[in-house]
């Protein structure tokens, strides 16, 4: 398990070497985002979608630790595009 990797982005010409933190990657195949918020605002869900792109990954699970229960704070976000595990 790795954790805060720090992912650039590429497009055109234009280049950010430090552009996303990404709480934990878990063997290579599944991105692990967590916050602990009373909201959940759209943007985070999105941020998820993007490190799915960004690594070319299939599964990412968003935690929110700030729930009464722990089963409404776990949400599942799926790269239809992606692969199962990433390839070195």
């Amino acid at each position: 398990m790795e954790r805060q990797i720090l992912l650039p982005i590429d497009y055109e010409e234009l280049h950010i070497k430090n552009a996303y933190w990404l709480d934990l990657l878990v063997e290579n195949m599944l991105i692990l985002e967590l916050k602990s918020l009373t909201h959940l605002p759209a943007v985070y869900f999105k941020q998820v979608r993007t490190q799915l792109s960004l690594l070319n990954l299939k599964h990412g699970m968003l935690l929110n630790f700030k729930v009464e229960l722990k089963k409404s704070g776990i949400f599942r976000i799926f790269n239809n595009f992606g692969k199962e595990r990433m390839t070195s």
